[in-house]
């Protein structure tokens, strides 16, 4: 037995020599770049190291045994990403613990603790030399990247300097600090943490800045203990917002980082009820606009649609309907499409196609060497789209940043522009712009008029100029001020984790920050709708080249890309006036 072991190690260290290792990247601009200055895009798959997400194909235990056994496994698996003889062109794995090698229950201060009080720093330090070590390495001979992520999720909802904040700070002093890690820093992304849902400051207190401070601390540990390579910094709502690091940016003195985004049906005002391309790009820039300056790699996403079977839940409590196995539920025709023409569209963004068995399934390479898409290469599940966007990618052409960048718009940043004049048969209609935000206004006959937020089609075109809010008019000492209300659930000047909702107003943030959210709220006293203070009345002024809008609570301006204030008038243009026909 001992003799097949060692054979077994053997032909997977000749096969290792036999590969070559992927070329280092850094950041450059809005990509990830080689040596050469081409584009690199990642393709892969993650895979945690607890035996459970394994199928307990490598079995269990925490011994020696154990860990040959694992490390085999997953150097196995990394040959499968690279089959590239039977169509697969994957490049990148993600690995992540789970807890599984680290973690010591007696530890744990009560029953109902959160999971990461089990940590114990011997066993962890072990399970990075025997575990994480090894499998990165053996990846990155045979040509991958490599995605690592810290070994517990977030407990929910953190404050800045919490225990669990201390914890992953300490996970990193770790990794970051291990030579052989760093001298694979051209191949290895470390990814700061996994899913963070709200992030309050040291003090408890909601606050844009408090994301990006938490971020920043652990930031700060890699940087100090010698990791040199692409770091890759996790949003808010499970890493879907990252509005807070337009206004806070990170500070790295090697400018050698990114962001990890995750991606599910139902996010970013998209699923397959209502899927479209170019509402897909808008909003996922407005919730992810550090896409526009720094490069992004989705490290989770998957679907599949629909089909009769017992439900589940979803990240937020729901109930959903049974899929075919993934988390997200579409369909690629309709919300996939959507997304996959976004990342295309970008062409800065990097994708994952979920867990390694929804690339390929596991056990037909294992027994066979087969490389078989899952689900039986179903066109409408994310698999088979994952498998032929990987190929698409492995075959193309090396490309440099600007012929990537050929399909983002660059923003106006509050430049003026011309005003045209088209017929509209129905109703006098503006539609104005500033920076990469537009305003869409159709005037009403008793005074008000109607209000909607979103990307540019021409006027007339489609239901999407339906209003989506109302101006109310107010007077107020003299003044004309106008609450904006929210119809049509799609209120989209708003703080994340607002709800949606008909007759909501739209104010400026209670604690002067520089969002607008969907529904006027002071700590908690006002539900909804005008406040005391005027925070729901807004200030609208014609100017030269279009309008202004000032809070009148704030004395700020409606301004610029995702719908920050500003203390100077910002001007939207009128883009489109529509008026009727003589």
């Amino acid at each position: 037995m001992k003799r097949t072991v060692i054979t077994l190690a053997l032909a997977a260290a000749a096969l290792c020599a036999a590969a070559q290792s992927a070329p280092p990247i850094r950041v450059s601009g809005r990509h990830l770049v080689d040596p050469k200055g081409n584009c690199v895009r990642l393709a892969g798959a993650m895979h945690p190291f607890h035996p459970y997400f394994c199928g307990n194909r490598w079995g269990w235990g925490h011994d020696d045994a154990a860990v040959e056994r694992c490390v085999e496994y997953f150097d196995k698996l990394c040959a499968a990403l690279m089959e590239r003889k039977q169509g697969l062109y994957a490049n990148m794995l993600r690995v992540t613990d789970d807890g599984y090698w680290c973690s010591d229950d007696k530890k744990k201060p009560s029953k109902d603790a959160p999971y990461f009080y089990a940590f114990d720093r011997a066993r962890f330090e072990r399970y990075v030399e025997k575990i994480l070590v090894p499998v990165t390495e053996n990846a990155v001979k045979r040509g991958l990247y490599v995605v690592i992520r810290p070994c517990y999720c977030s407990p929910g909802e953190v404050r800045v300097g919490s225990d669990y904040h201390r914890h992953i700070i300490e996970e990193w002093s770790v990794i970051a600090a291990n030579k052989r890690i760093q001298a694979m820093s051209g191949q290895v992304l470390l990814e700061l943490q996994n899913e963070p849902t709200s992030v309050l400051t040291k003090d408890g207190e909601k606050s844009s800045a408090a994301l990006p401070e938490y971020c920043q601390k652990m930031l700060d540990m890699v940087r100090r203990k010698g990791f040199k390579g692409v770091v890759l910094v996790p949003g808010a709502g499970y890493q879907s917002n990252f509005r807070d690091f337009a206004e806070h940016p990170m500070k790295d003195p090697l400018k050698n980082y990114g962001y990890a985004v995750h991606v599910y049906p139902g996010w970013y005002a998209q699923s397959d009820d209502n899927a479209d391309p170019d509402r897909f790009y808008t909003h996922f820039v407005r919730s992810v606009p550090v896409v526009k300056d720094y490069p992004c790699v989705v490290t989770e996403c998957d679907w599949s649609p629909e089909r009769p079977g017992k439900g589940k839940l979803n990240e937020f409590g729901k109930e959903v309907k049974a899929n075919y196995g993934t988390w997200g539920t579409a369909s690629t025709s309709k919300w996939g499409d959507a997304y996959l023409k976004t990342i295309e569209r970008l062409g800065n963004v990097s994708t994952i196609c979920g867990d390694i068995n929804l690339l390929f399934r596991i056990d037909d390479w294992l027994k066979d060497g087969k490389i078989v898409v899952p689900f039986d290469g179903n066109p409408e599940c994310s698999p088979k789209a994952f498998f032929d966007l990987y190929a698409r990618w492995g075959r193309e052409k090396p490309a440099k940043p600007a012929a990537r960048d050929r399909g983002v718009a660059k923003p106006l940043d509050g430049s003026e522009v011309p005003l045209k004049h088209v017929r509209h048969l129905r109703t006098r209609f503006f539609r104005m712009s500033t920076g990469g935000d537009e305003l869409h206004i159709t005037a009403e006959r008793n005074g008000s008029w109607d209000f909607s937020y979103g990307e540019r089609k021409p006027v007339g075109r489609n239901a999407e100029f339906a209003a989506l809010f109302r101006g109310i008019p107010h007077e107020v000492d003299g003044k004309t001020y106008w609450q904006l209300r929210c119809y049509d659930m799609s209120c989209e000047l708003r703080t994340s984790g607002l709800d949606w909702g008909n007759g909501d107003s739209l104010c400026a943030h209670p604690d002067g920050r520089s969002l607008i959210e969907g529904t006027c709220r002071a700590n908690g006293k006002y539900a909804f709708g005008q406040d005391r203070e005027g925070d729901g009345l807004w200030e609208v002024a014609e100017v030269k080249g279009g309008f202004t809008f000032r809070n009148k609570a704030s004395g700020l301006y409606l301004g610029g890309p995702s719908a920050r204030h500003s203390r100077t008038p910002v001007t939207w243009e009128c883009v489109t006036r529509a008026v009727r026909p003589k």
